[in-house]
């Protein structure tokens, strides 16, 4: 484990991802669907997920 960050907005088509090191210093943005959402996140190894939704 790398002591990932991944935090996750997420939203009705598309999620937004941010993966942080471990000292918040983002390295890597994403725009995903939900299916390569799914495919990413099966592919990952351990991490910390955040996750942000809010209702409308």
């Amino acid at each position: 484990m790398k002591n990932t960050i991944i935090t996750i907005d997420l939203a009705t088509s598309v999620f937004e991802l941010a993966i942080a090191t471990p000292q918040y210093r983002i390295t890597q943005r994403r725009r995903l669907d939900r299916d390569a959402f799914r495919q990413f996140i099966h592919e990952q190894e351990p991490a910390l997920l955040v996750m942000e939704a809010c209702g409308s």
